[in-house]
């Protein structure tokens, strides 16, 4: 799969052969003139697109948004995965490289979520009940 962009605030998945699959429209054309960076994960299952407005999301490999990130003040102009996929990094024209662990925050999240239920509701278990307090509570 390849993806293209240009002026416009879309996204375009392309088969090798050139053979068209999918646009992404979804971008908010008020605050992104232009897609300004593309890259796919090592898998190839997640793309993340960036903005002139300094914006960076990621995208499944089908064309569904997944996570919007927010963090630079001017065009992001490079956009790297880790090699594990587990990190993004972007960097922008207002001198700012920033790290974005996705992945690693959805599981801490989602795991906090359960253990903390699990450390309320376990009456064999102590007074340490506190393990995940301020993390990922979605109550």
């Amino acid at each position: 799969m390849l993806a293209s962009t240009g002026f416009k605030s879309t996204v375009r998945l392309w088969k090798k052969d050139g053979t068209p699959l999918k646009i992404l429209e979804r971008l908010n054309k008020i605050d992104v003139l232009s897609i300004s960076a593309l890259s796919f994960s090592p898998d190839g299952e997640v793309i993340a697109s960036a903005s002139d407005g300094g914006k960076v999301r990621l995208w499944q490999r089908d064309g569904t948004p997944l996570k919007k990130f927010k963090g630079h003040e001017s065009r992001v102009t490079v956009l790297s995965f880790s090699p594990d996929g587990e990190v993004l990094v972007s960097a922008s024209r207002d001198g700012t490289v920033r790290l974005w662990s996705w992945q690693l925050h959805e599981l801490v999240h989602n795991n906090c979520n359960w253990l903390r239920d699990y450390l309320r509701t376990n009456v064999k278990l102590g007074e340490d009940r506190h393990l995940c307090d301020g993390i990922g509570e979605s109550r």
